[in-house]
């Protein structure tokens, strides 16, 4: 997304460039992106973890999935280093890319310059 549409995001609204993807802004955006999971889920049971083979002897846990298409994180879960974990890199994302189609991200907090 360009720097434009991102400051001229107005609370709820999701933005879905060129259909490729898209992001919620603002205070309810946790709740959109609930729903929006629950649409791709639909009903029954949830789907078990996956279990992703990153290389280095390690794996990418995912806790929530709907298989082959689409993974869910919190932002903690994915993009914080864990006391005693190698920090996540390239490889993970990798694993991730060539295992499902969209990841939803909750929680990404504001980020700035710092």
């Amino acid at each position: 997304l360009s720097a434009e549409a991102c400051g001229a995001a107005e609370e709820g609204r999701v933005f879905a460039p060129r259909a490729r993807g898209g992001f919620y802004h603002g205070a309810s955006a946790g709740e959109s992106l609930r729903r929006a999971w629950g649409e791709r889920l639909g009903s029954g049971a949830a789907p078990p973890p996956l279990q992703l083979e990153v290389g280095f002897g390690r794996q990418l846990r995912v806790a929530r999935t709907a298989p082959g298409e689409a993974a869910w994180f919190e932002f903690a879960e994915l993009c914080e280093a864990r006391p005693g974990e190698p920090a996540r890199g390239a490889p993970d994302f990798l694993a991730l890319a060539s295992a499902v189609r969209t990841v939803y991200l909750n929680g990404v907090p504001r980020l700035d310059v710092r």
